[in-house]
Parts: C-alpha cells; structure tokens; sequence
C-alpha cells in the first residue's frame, strides 16, 4: 500500500470509518474510550462498590426507597398465592383429576407458606409472601435474589425452609482469585454451567462477630442435590454472554441520582 493510502487507512480508522459513533477525533467523542471486557470482568471488578451504592441510595433516598417499596408491592403483594395448573392432557390425565390435584396442592402449598409458626422460614420470622418480598427487594437493589433450600425435620411441620442469604456472602473462599471454574463464588463446569456455590459462614463485614471463628470459613453448596432437587436459588438476568455474577439495573443511574 503507497504511504497515501496508508495515511488514508489510518485516517479512516481514527474517524471511525463508515460510523461516526467510532471516531477518535470528535471533539464529543475523543476522550470517550471504554474498554472492552468479558462480562464477569466488568462485574466482578465493580460489583463491591456498585452494591454498596445502591444499598446506601435505597436507605437514605426517598426516591429510591420509594421506587423499591412500590416495586415489591407491585411484585408480589401482601399475599402472593400458588394456581396450580397441570397439563392433564400431556400427563394422560381427566379435568376432573387436575381440578381435584390442583386443589390439594394448593392446598398443601398454603400450610407450608401461611403456617403461623412461619416455618417456610429457615430463621422462622416471615411467612413466604414476606420472604418473596425480601428475596424481590434484593434481586432489585443488588441484582440477585439468593437463597439456599433447605431440609430441617422434627419441627411439627413441613420439613423444606428456605434461607435468604446476603449475596455479599457469595465469594471464593478465603479470598482466592476468579478462575475459568470459580467466578465470585460460583463454581462452574466445563461448559460454564454453575454447579456449587461457596457461601461464607458469615458475612464478611459484620463487625458485631469480632472475627469469630467460623466467620472467615466457606462451606460448598452443589446447585442440586444428587436426585436433582435444586438446592441454590440464584436468579438474575443474563445480560451478556459468560455471565455468571449478577449487577442491578440500578447501577445505570447511580451517578445521575448521587448528584440530584
């Protein structure tokens, strides 16, 4: 290529060819030069102070605390109710039977969620509706809803609780640095797929523990039980290929609203 066109190709790129959205030499553009990352990059490098944003926004702007409250209420009201609708033709079954299954299930679902000792609830202080409002409000603010399920007999009732965990206790254990397998906490196979979750004893900033001893411990939590009950709750929207931490929409306005 002669040095003109060179000069031509280079001048080309600078100006960002057939777009003016990829020019170098804008005045409007020409210090705007993000990096491009893969998606767990970005999140994990960011997601500490972007949670710690968004949760001092919601407790001291009324805006923001507002916004959230009417998003829970919205979401999942004051009682959120099971309708149990089976496939009765693919299951090779009668409308008589899905009316009468549908009932009893219903039914069953109402003394887990509604029992009044509230033992839907591993810490048994929330009935499901209140729990499902904590699990919408954290999805909202930090991005994730996370819970772990769990089996605890002897109680008098149902066995299956569920267990809100704070997403900040999601973290590779001891501090150790995201891998091709271990992404923030999230221990993932081959193909990408989560398959464990390391979830910290304690949290991690909670100066009321004074270091206690179990507080800088992990324990591995597999996505499923080996007979395939789910044994993690980890819901978030994919936003980006290869994502696997969660960061809230949020995020987006932060700056706007801090300066407001």
């Amino acid at each position: 290529m002669s040095e003109a066109g060179q000069r031509s190709a280079v001048s080309g790129r600078l100006n960002g060819g057939a777009y003016a959205g990829a020019s170098h030499t804008s005045q409007d553009l020409a210090l705007w030069q993000p990096q491009r990352a893969s998606a767990d990059s970005n999140i994990l490098d960011a997601r500490d102070t972007l949670v710690a944003r968004a949760r001092d926004l919601e407790r001291n702007n009324g805006w923001i605390s507002g916004a959230v409250q009417r998003h829970v209420d919205e979401g999942i009201g004051a009682r959120f109710t099971l309708q149990a609708r089976p496939d009765w033709k693919a299951l090779g079954q009668s409308a008589d039977w899905a009316r009468e299954w549908s009932r009893e299930v219903e039914s069953r679902f109402r003394a887990w969620a509604y029992d009044p000792r509230n033992l839907c609830d591993a810490t048994e202080r929330m009935n499901f509706s209140a729990l499902l409002g904590l699990l919408f409000r954290q999805r909202f603010v930090e991005g994730a809803s996370f819970a772990v399920i769990e089996w605890l007999p002897g109680r008098g009732g149902y066995s299956t609780a569920i267990t809100a965990v704070d997403t900040d206790r999601l973290s590779n254990p001891r501090g150790a640095p995201d891998t091709d397998t271990l992404r923030g906490g999230v221990e993932l196979s081959q193909a990408g797929a989560a398959v464990a979750y390391h979830i910290q004893n304690r949290h991690p900033y909670d100066h009321l523990l004074n270091n206690a001893a179990d507080q800088w411990t992990w324990r591995r939590f597999p996505k499923r039980e080996t007979w395939g009950r789910p044994r993690v709750i980890h819901h978030f929207d994919v936003k980006r290929a290869g994502q696997h931490r969660e960061v809230a929409d949020i995020v987006a306005v932060l700056e706007r609203i801090k300066m407001i």
